[in-house]
């Protein structure tokens, strides 16, 4: 048992090492021009519902971020999203320690220049991180650490995209 968590651990460790550990964020004016964001979370493993993770948790944490960060976002109606919010946390235990994988990357429909038909759905945005934390702290590390992501998102998303200012006058 100790052979196997050991080299489980040593794998976990050369994935790390791949890993940037300020995350990888290809920013870009493809992020131009959209809105109506949709944010989707994929399904978590077991360990991180025990842990007290759920995807309507994550999501709602990503959605009230995001407008927190004044970019248009929602959970339903999917029809009106020009681009999925794509959210992915992924967790193996290793000795006292969760490790998880978080990858938050945005798809959009895309366009072949040469033919300007619409080809396939692509990744313009992705940003990921290693961590590990206790079981306990869990939760709240992945939570921290996805809406730091987001912020990283919303930061490139607003240079390409500014708020646009109230058109509301102040009461006389």
């Amino acid at each position: 048992m100790r052979r196997t968590t050991t080299i489980g651990f040593a794998v976990i460790v050369a994935v790390a090492c791949a890993v940037p550990a300020s995350g990888q964020s290809f920013r870009d004016e493809a992020l131009e021009g959209l809105d109506n964001l949709k944010v989707s979370v994929e399904d978590l493993r077991d360990i991180d519902e025990e842990a007290g993770l759920t995807t309507l948790y994550l999501k709602r944490q990503v959605l009230l971020r995001l407008r927190r960060n004044g970019i248009s976002a929602r959970e339903t109606n999917p029809s009106m999203a020009r681009a999925t919010l794509y959210v992915d946390v992924k967790s193996v235990e290793a000795g006292n320690l969760l490790m998880a994988n978080l990858d938050l990357e945005l798809h959009t429909t895309v366009t072949v220049e040469s033919t300007l038909k619409t080809a396939f759905k692509a990744t313009i945005w992705n940003n990921g991180n290693l961590i590990g934390s206790s079981f306990s702290e869990h939760r709240n590390h992945v939570t921290e650490v996805l809406l730091e992501m987001v912020d990283e998102f919303s930061n490139d998303y607003l240079s390409v995209n500014p708020k646009k200012p109230s058109t509301s006058s102040a009461p006389n």
